[in-house]
């Protein structure tokens, strides 16, 4: 039966159609999940999903920033910089079919088109930030912003393809171990040469 009595926690239903949304999306796809099935399945009405949400694509963005905020699991400060991205790679290996969506949507919707390119901004600095520490670890000197920003937007671009393709876990490896060879001989021939 619908919950849709005042004693259920606003919070709690917002969880549960977060959490059939998701679950849906990730199995389903965009394309295939009604509001109405992600009602049904929280045991909500369809009106009480569009109080929450004001469409399919608010949803969407919701559903992919809870998965943005949530942990992936810790991964040890010693871990190196191309470990680094392959955990991050792997950490949506199981709603692959939401960053689809999310970049399908990207171009149609204001909504998650906005939101994309938020989290890619967002994505670039914090990659920007993991291969400044890498080059200082290794005694490099740091690439400009321009070309470090135009690195990282490559690193994003790959990741959503990883992601996006289901790449085998030894191809990823080498394709991130090649992202971090390429920082480093950029650093190396960007570095001063001393006589």
């Amino acid at each position: 039966m619908a919950r849709t009595r005042a004693d259920v926690a606003t919070d709690v239903k917002r969880e549960a159609i977060l959490e059939v949304a998701m679950r849906r999306f990730s199995e389903s796809g965009y394309d295939e999940t009604s509001m109405t099935s992600v009602a049904r399945d929280a045991g909500v009405t369809v009106n009480t999903v569009y109080w929450y949400f004001a469409n399919k694509d608010a949803l969407l963005v919701a559903v992919a920033e809870h998965l943005r905020t949530q942990p992936t699991g810790r991964v040890p400060s010693e871990t190196n910089f191309a470990e680094l991205l392959l955990t991050a790679s792997n950490a949506f290996d199981d709603v692959g079919k939401i960053v689809t969506a999310v970049h399908a949507r990207a171009h149609v919707s204001e909504l998650v088109g906005s939101w994309h390119a938020d989290y890619h901004e967002g994505a670039e600095r914090l990659l920007m930030a993991q291969a400044n520490r890498h080059l200082e670890s290794l005694g490099l000197s740091a690439l400009t912003e321009p070309a470090l920003r135009l690195l990282a937007r490559l690193w994003v671009y790959a990741l959503d393809g990883i992601i996006t393709h289901g790449v085998p876990q030894d191809e990823r490896r080498a394709l991130c171990d090649e992202m971090v060879a390429q920082l480093e001989r950029m650093a190396r021939q960007a570095s001063p040469r001393t006589p």
